[in-house]
């Protein structure tokens, strides 16, 4: 009787926690509110539908057009091509930022370019790296895609129990590997582990993965991609479509 409680308990505690916890994003964002006079559009293609200002029509209907050009190589080696999502772009701000959430299903472009990134257009960076993202939602995402309620839940569970390397990693591999330049070609993104790799200095995973106040790190980003990476050379291209179909079995037995 005690252990059913207890049960209970955990399991309650578990939902409370986990239903705030559904967004996949590169940092923690404060979003506020656009400014009221702002006129927004839509275009609607038959695979996504893009929301924007009125001032940024062309910027809009590039973006547009490049999501539909890429839509296929960004899902072909996770053997997934995604339901239709809404993508919002926000140039109301000068945070350089994209996400993808479950709750509700969507995707945010914030579309001032960032400063240290690579060469290439921000846009076109955004729209493979955060395609990637919703591909892979829609890859764990099992029968349960498109339900609203399980839909969100289903989207802090897998932020629960997938770590951040495997959607980030994986993420700058596709923009790393289709197109012209990407975070996986620059010298600054591997720095820290060259570094210390070249310096003898072999740091736990952990730390690797959550960084460090003390020593210089990689993080997650960088971790991810070479780990990723790693898979694809010694496994083949179709290793992380067959690892994703595996999580997704043990998800769906977490849930139900």
């Amino acid at each position: 009787m005690i252990f059913n409680i207890k049960l209970k308990i955990s399991v309650l505690l578990y939902l409370i926690l986990s239903i705030s916890i559904y967004k996949l994003e590169a940092q923690s964002i404060d979003v506020d509110q656009n400014p009221s006079g702002i006129t927004w559009r839509q275009i609607n293609t038959n695979n996504f539908q893009i929301i924007y200002p009125v001032s940024f029509k062309t910027e809009a209907q590039r973006v547009a057009n490049t999501l539909q050009k890429v839509i296929v190589e960004v899902a072909k080696s996770l053997n997934k091509h995604p339901r239709k999502i809404s993508i919002i772009l926000q140039n109301q701000s000068v945070v350089s930022n994209g996400f993808v959430t479950l709750g509700p299903r969507r995707s945010e472009f914030y579309t001032t370019p960032a400063q240290e990134f690579d060469s290439q257009d921000w846009l076109n960076s955004l729209v493979v790296h955060e395609l990637r993202h919703v591909v892979q939602f829609d890859k764990l995402g099992g029968r349960f895609s498109g339900v609203p309620f399980l839909e969100t839940y289903l989207g802090a569970v897998l932020n629960l129990e997938v770590p951040s390397w495997v959607w980030e990693g994986d993420a700058v591999g596709a923009e790393t590997a289709l197109t012209t330049t990407g975070r996986g070609r620059l010298p600054s993104f591997e720095l820290a582990f060259r570094t210390n790799t070249l310096s003898g200095i072999r740091y736990s995973y952990v730390k690797n993965y959550l960084g460090s106040m003390k020593d210089m790190t990689p993080g997650y980003y960088p971790l991810g991609f070479f780990m990723t990476t790693k898979l694809r050379r010694d496994y083949g291209t179709g290793i992380l479509d067959s690892i994703m179909t595996n999580i997704k079995k043990i998800l769906l037995g977490l849930i139900i």
